[in-house]
């Protein structure tokens, strides 16, 4: 073996076949480290939209794509609510991410699927009017609340389990 070994280490063919295929492995090496890090960048975005916040989000954007097109300025009230919310702990960025998330989810499973999801993240009745809250802030925007959206905060509150007369007081408030 050791011969076979010596006679291929002089060939110069044999030495660019080690290289070429030292030079594949490492290539596999470097891809496997970035479609890790993607997996691992995957998987903390998918943490980040099953929070709590990130559901309040949802429920917001629900309401801002009700009507089948969503708008710049409601796009942005939400970001801007949720900055101005959180006295700006979570940033632009975050709050795009947050949003560009709940429309992807949104497009994907369909609005009363979303809705389910935020009701069963949001355990709490204060969880869900904070949501509810934001939820409806986003409906009062571009002129007030059309027939969609109105659908949309009922079944938001259908999930909730809330009588009407709830959520009406929560719409008033979101007003004022």
């Amino acid at each position: 073996m050791e011969a076979v070994k010596g006679m291929l280490s002089n060939m110069s063919a044999f030495q660019e076949m080690v290289a070429q295929q030292q030079k594949v492995v490492e290539e596999a090496k470097a891809q496997e480290a970035a479609d890790d890090a993607a997996q691992r960048a995957a998987a903390a975005a998918a943490a980040k939209q099953r929070t709590k916040l990130g559901a309040a989000v949802d429920c917001a954007y629900v309401i801002a794509a009700a009507d089948g097109a969503t708008t710049n300025e409601e796009l942005s009230h939400i970001s801007s609510k949720l900055s101005t919310l959180t006295s700006d702990a979570i940033d632009g960025n975050l709050a795009d991410e947050l949003v560009g998330a709940a429309a992807y989810k949104v497009s994907e499973k369909g609005r009363d699927a979303v809705i389910a999801d935020v009701a069963s993240i949001l355990g709490s009745q204060e969880e869900r009017e904070a949501a509810f809250m934001i939820a409806a802030a986003v409906s009062w925007t571009g002129g007030g609340i059309g027939t969609q959206e109105g659908l949309a905060l009922q079944a938001i509150s259908k999930a909730f389990g809330w009588e009407m007369n709830a959520m009406h007081k929560l719409l008033g408030k979101a007003r004022a």
